[in-house]
């Protein structure tokens, strides 16, 4: 099919408005993507127009249904189902349900401090001295975030396409139980279809929300402390851009009152930054011990279940969730590595300043202390920058996660070779 030029035209200039709109939506709040998760997960409920909370309460009580239709399956299959992939995949259908309650509960129990970090992010009170680097940063941040977001919801968006695909494999996994056959045909498809028409979608933001809100909220701090980083590695020259504002451009160093000046503000916004970690970690060192720890059950299982099963539909089921638990559990651990690394890398820029700082018998005291303070920014950025935990039982990095590649590995053979 051939295209006219103007319609072509029209169709660019339609879309490239529709992603300027997007972008200038979710630009003005980094936390504002967050909204659709929320919205299709049904996780909360505080609309003031009454015809939006009615319609999220049927929403959500469809939600209630699926979750009791497959409590039943479970139940069901675990006393009467022979084949043992069916009640392997009906157990993981039922454990994922559970951890999507585990999981919210999880952000819901640390909502104090998720909203702390959330003030701390939107009040934009980090300055490097560089507005622009400043801006650029925070909307690289959100961007980031947000398409991030958007990706991970068409995901969700085709998971559900793929559970609409009518075959008999999909109703051992995503059936109704078959006791309910008896109450004949028009009430068992009218149960099926509302089993399965918002199945992927709304049980898919519930179980990926916590580490969403977690990713929403280490991108902001990530930006924060790059814009940090940035005011220690142009301390000296905003110094001396101070200094040259007062007294007049001179070839000599900078002087520590003007640097002392420039110095302070971004000691400050190190320290707030540093609470504001100190007050994320028992959530994030938690929900990733949650993530983790499903993540090396569940995958096992679920390759177990591709190995054995030979329904394609199911197949492709199997893979894209095992797939979606190793990607996660890898985002976890690269982003809470880069972040780490980035605070570790502060003490390069503090050891450049401490070789440039002036020295003289008038300002010797002077000297001293601001050596003194620079040095233990140096020294505690170094060795105090690994922040997050697996429950305080491993420290989170990369690392971790091949080692969480390799348990799956043995797990998966391990269920391979038992008779």
């Amino acid at each position: 099919m051939v295209w006219p030029n103007g319609s072509l035209a029209k169709i660019r200039l339609l879309r490239d408005g529709l992603e300027e709109s997007v972008n200038r939506y979710l630009d003005r709040d980094h936390f504002r993507c967050l909204d659709l998760v929320i919205i299709g997960g049904g996780i909360e409920n505080n609309s003031r127009e009454p015809w939006k909370r009615f319609c999220m309460t049927l929403y959500r009580l469809l939600g209630a249904y699926q979750f009791f239709v497959a409590m039943f399956k479970f139940v069901f299959d675990l006393h009467h189902q022979e084949d043992r992939i069916t009640l392997y995949a009906t157990v993981l259908v039922f454990v994922g349900f559970l951890i999507c309650f585990v999981r919210i509960f999880t952000v819901q129990h640390n909502s104090e401090a998720i909203e702390q970090c959330k003030k701390f992010v939107l009040s934009r009170r980090c300055k490097s001295g560089d507005p622009d680097y400043d801006a650029w940063v925070r909307k690289e941040a959100s961007r980031a975030t947000s398409h991030g977001v958007l990706a991970l919801i068409l995901f969700f968006c085709c998971n559900q396409v793929l559970i609409w695909i009518p075959c008999a494999a999909r109703d051992r996994v995503f059936g109704i139980p078959r006791q309910f056959h008896d109450l004949g045909p028009t009430f068992t498809i009218s149960m099926q279809q509302m089993f399965i028409v918002t199945l992927a979608f709304f049980w898919d933001c519930r179980l990926f929300y916590a580490t969403i809100m977690m990713s929403v909220l280490l991108m902001g701090l990530r930006g924060e402390l790059s814009i940090i980083s940035h005011g220690f590695e142009t301390l000296i020259s905003r110094a001396r851009h101070v200094q040259d504002a007062k007294i007049g451009p001179s070839p000599n160093a900078v002087q520590l009152e003007y640097l002392e000046l420039t110095l302070k503000p971004v000691l400050k916004q190190h320290i707030e930054f540093l609470k504001i970690i100190d007050v994320l970690k028992p959530f994030v060192n938690y929900a990733f011990a949650i993530t983790y720890y499903c993540t090396m059950i569940l995958v096992a299982v679920l390759v177990y279940v591709l190995i054995r099963d030979g329904s394609i539909t199911n197949a492709l089921l199997c893979a894209s969730t095992a797939m979606s638990y190793i990607l996660e559990c890898y985002w976890w651990c690269y982003l809470i590595d880069s972040l780490q690394d980035q605070a570790a890398g502060i003490a390069d820029s503090v050891s450049g300043v401490i070789f440039k700082l002036s020295h003289s018998s008038e300002n010797h005291s002077r000297y001293v202390k601001m050596r003194a303070s620079l040095m233990i920014v140096q020294i505690y950025t170094s060795t105090q920058s690994e922040w997050f935990s697996c429950a305080r039982v491993f420290l989170v990095s990369i690392e971790a996660f091949k080692n969480l590649c390799n348990i799956i590995y043995s797990l998966v053979m391990f269920l391979l070779n038992m008779r």
